[in-house]
């Protein structure tokens, strides 16, 4: 159905949500989320200096729980605030529109981490019982940090979301240089890992509470809402993004299963590391970013923007994979060389592909973001699980050395699982399941 309001309003509404993306708070956001990941970087360094290399491998274990449970589950949980509160209509901009779903999904992950960590307490955390409760912890404090994030990106106040971002990893960096210089152990550097966390949802909280929405409201009947509850929603995102996160991370689990040697092992994983960092800067704010950008722009010209987004989006992450593969195949050695060491720097064409591959999975998430504003989150996990089967089969069915079955894999997975995407955003809509059009019905 064509929308029927008024040409000169659509255009009106257009007009601010250009306003919108160009809005020099975006700035704010980006500034942010390199802080954090600065901070994140110098952590590293206090922590390993502090313990040694034996001595932080609790840390690691725990920042390695940090890292899944954020990038799988509690990014999901900041989607679905975000798109909630993008889409909220005629409600006091103070009012909380999410309800305790993501609450409720926050407290069962963090109770489930702690629950599964405690058998292996002894190999994760020298057997510090201390050390599970803070894993539990840690996933309590970020999910709060990811629904206040949520709310602020949704308002459009991406100058606090910024500022919170920040905050979380420059207060943590604070906390454990002292806690690291005066107490020195494992176990007091675990509870540091969600201090930055609670505190910025604390700020957060009281920012967004202070504060009016900066997006303009959607027009009354062109609310991009789910047909199922929070709990689906959440539970279809997260599917996707474990499968995104083990196309991403999961190639030095198989060169172990395939008897690749500690080198081998080592060299990949310094690679996929190194490269992965648009996806950080993604999951640090960008994808919360263009969400509320997406959705405004399908109110304001209809279904069949998406089909136009979804074939930019793949026009762009084409180029610039393209790009990205040949700068890695050209300088990506050196660079790793430079940093790392030569014993981890890799053959030129695992740098291309895995410089290509990650910038593909980058455009894979931003499509995710695209299906999420028009509603039709259901799609993805279909799609990036296609991607797991296709690269399994390459793996098994590959010849060559270890790390050369497992780029294959890692290369046509990525491959296929993007393409699956691209098909079905480009798909018409179903009424029943997907978008209201603009001047549709209502829930």
């Amino acid at each position: 159905m064509a929308d029927v309001r008024p040409r000169s309003d659509r255009i009106a509404q257009g007009a601010a949500i250009g306003g919108t993306v160009r809005d020099d708070g975006t700035v704010w956001m980006l500034a942010g989320s390199i802080a954090g990941g600065v901070g994140a970087y110098l952590f590293q360094v206090v922590g390993t200096r502090a313990l040694g290399d034996d001595g932080y491998a609790p840390i690691a274990a725990l920042w390695t729980i940090q890292y899944l449970m954020w990038s799988i589950v509690l990014h999901a949980v900041e989607t679905y605030v975000d798109r909630a509160y993008v889409t909220d209509r005629g409600r006091s901009p103070n009012r909380p529109t999410t309800g305790a779903s993501p609450w409720i999904w926050v407290v069962a992950a963090s109770i489930a981490v702690a629950v599964a960590a405690w058998p292996f307490r002894e190999r994760l955390f020298a057997g510090e019982a201390a050390s599970v409760v803070a894993a539990g912890a840690i996933v309590a404090a970020y999910g709060g940090f990811a629904i206040v994030r949520g709310r602020l990106a949704g308002e459009g106040r991406y100058r606090a979301y910024g500022v919170i971002s920040a905050t979380e990893s420059t207060l943590r960096l604070l906390v454990a240089t002292f806690v690291a210089a005066t107490i020195g152990t494992a176990t007091a550097l675990a509870w540091t890992l969600p201090v930055g966390a609670a505190a910025a949802a604390a700020a957060g909280a009281f920012l967004a509470n202070g504060g009016q929405r900066a997006i303009p409201e959607p027009a009354p009947r062109a609310a991009a809402r789910s047909d199922g509850a929070a709990g689906r929603f959440l539970a279809v995102t997260t599917m996707a993004n474990a499968a995104v996160q083990l196309l991403l991370a999961g190639g030095p689990l198989v060169l172990v299963a395939l008897g690749a040697s500690a080198a081998e092992i080592s060299v990949f994983f310094v690679t996929e590391t190194a490269a992965r960092v648009p996806v950080v800067v993604a999951l640090s704010g960008g994808l919360s970013r263009i969400l509320p950008a997406f959705i405004l722009a399908i109110e304001t010209s209809g279904r069949a923007e998406v089909t136009r987004l979804a074939w930019r989006v793949a026009a762009v992450t084409v180029a610039v994979a393209a790009a990205g593969g040949l700068l890695g195949a050209i300088v990506g050695p050196a660079v790793i060389r430079v940093f790392f060491g030569d014993g981890f720097a890799p053959p030129w064409w695992l740098a291309a592909v895995i410089g290509a591959g990650v910038l593909v999975a980058t455009g894979g998430m931003v499509l995710n973001h695209l299906a999420i504003a028009a509603g039709a989150e259901r799609r993805l996990p279909v799609a990036w699980w296609i991607g797991i089967a296709a690269a399994t089969v390459t793996v098994v069915l590959a010849r060559g050395s270890a790390t050369a079955r497992v780029t294959a894999g890692f290369a046509v997975g990525l491959s296929v699982a993007f393409t699956c995407l691209v098909v079905a955003m480009t798909r018409k809509l179903d009424d029943r399941h997907d978008l209201r059009d603009v001047a549709g019905r209502s829930d």
